[in-house]
């Protein structure tokens, strides 16, 4: 049995709570804090209009979804929510095969 070991010194057997912790790690992570890893998303949003924010969001999510398909080629990763909380956050309903989790990320931190 293969143990996962998740960002909150925890460990897992369950492959898709690892992959929900990898997604939340990317969006907590800039590209370069960490020198020689490839974690990290830009998910800051700048000259974005309100009325395009939650399109923009969107591209954004599934971007790292597709990121981190090409990685676990035989999981199933989907976002199956995105509500805005207000105009600085926004919390995602991600699934990965038949586990789910949610999270509130903010757009400008």
């Amino acid at each position: 049995m293969t143990k996962y070991l998740l960002s909150t010194g925890e460990s897992t057997t369950r492959i898709e709570r690892y992959i929900l912790d990898l997604f939340k790690l990317n969006l907590q992570i800039y590209p370069g804090d960490i020198p020689g890893s490839k974690l990290g998303f830009d998910f800051i949003l700048t000259d974005t209009k309100k009325d395009e924010l939650l399109g923009e969001i969107r591209s954004r999510v599934n971007s790292l979804i597709g990121k981190l398909q090409e990685k676990f080629d035989k999981m199933e990763i989907n976002v199956s929510s995105i509500d805005l909380i207000d105009e600085e956050r926004v919390k995602l309903t991600v699934n990965v095969n038949d586990y789910s989790d949610s999270l509130n990320v903010n757009l400008y931190n």
